[in-house]
């Protein structure tokens, strides 16, 4: 049994406006995906059929359009849920939670590289589990009868949290301990690093395209190899990063 009772279990109320989040599955173990499919739908969710390897995962999301996805690291397949995540990264553009059993540093590393919404362990309670989708879901926006991605972060900023449109954000420059963040209307000043910043912002919109730039790739003017144009700002491109932004860039036109 993956998910373990709480006495002080969460219910969703009955009463709520909003849509509920639409949630597929991905796990290689029947009964696990069956317990968390209950679970969910216990909490008022609505849940999609579990699915147990990456094909059919991928069936599912071209299908059903899921608003959020419960991914088993260690699929029983020759590509595991890790592969699927940089596939819904590219392609699918949704939030995904990571369930697993591994907690060692190599696998918690090539998760974090894809970004999840949020990272389980097992066995999790119904409460973690319930306190995860909802977080995730902060991160969508209720509009007709779906989903979208919501425009708006907050980042910590000392004791402070900042207000991002990320619509608006163009583009982030380091300097020293500091960052600076470019909007359409105002430039922040933030004391914290590049990394820091990817990390809270969480979106596959934001490319680090050199080790003292991210920019919103959704800005760019120009691309000319080994930089690019946005309005009137030049930004180096590195080496190493001119292939995946070109990929990019092709993709998005």
């Amino acid at each position: 049994m993956t998910i373990n009772k709480n006495k002080d279990e969460i219910r969703t109320q009955e009463t709520n406006d909003m849509p509920a989040l639409k949630i597929g599955i991905v796990e290689d173990e029947v009964v696990i995906a069956q317990n968390i499919a209950a679970a969910l739908e216990h909490l008022g969710y609505n849940v999609l059929k579990p699915v147990y390897n990456y094909l059919d995962a991928v069936s599912m999301l071209i299908k059903h359009k899921p608003d959020l996805v419960l991914l088993d690291i260690m699929l029983n397949d020759e590509r595991d849920g890790i592969d699927l995540a940089k596939r819904i990264n590219e392609e699918f553009h949704i939030p995904f939670i990571f369930l697993t059993a591994n907690a060692d540093q190599a696998t918690v590393a090539r998760a974090k590289e894809t970004r999840p919404a949020s990272y389980l362990i097992k066995p999790f309670t119904r409460n973690d589990l319930y306190a995860s989708v909802e977080i995730a879901g902060t991160r969508h926006q209720i509009h007709g009868n779906g989903l979208e991605q919501q425009n708006v972060v907050y980042v910590k900023d000392g004791g402070v949290l900042r207000k991002l449109v990320l619509n608006e954000l163009i583009r982030i420059e380091s300097e020293r301990a500091y960052i600076n963040i470019f909007t359409h209307y105002r430039q922040m000043l933030l004391r914290k690093s590049i990394p820091q910043i990817l990390e809270e912002l969480n979106d596959s919109r934001f490319m680090q395209i050199h080790r003292s730039h991210v920019v919103n790739i959704h800005h760019i003017d120009e691309f000319f190899g080994d930089s690019i144009l946005i309005g009137k700002a030049i930004i180096p491109v590195s080496r190493a990063n001119r292939p995946k932004l070109q990929e990019l860039l092709l993709k998005k036109r």
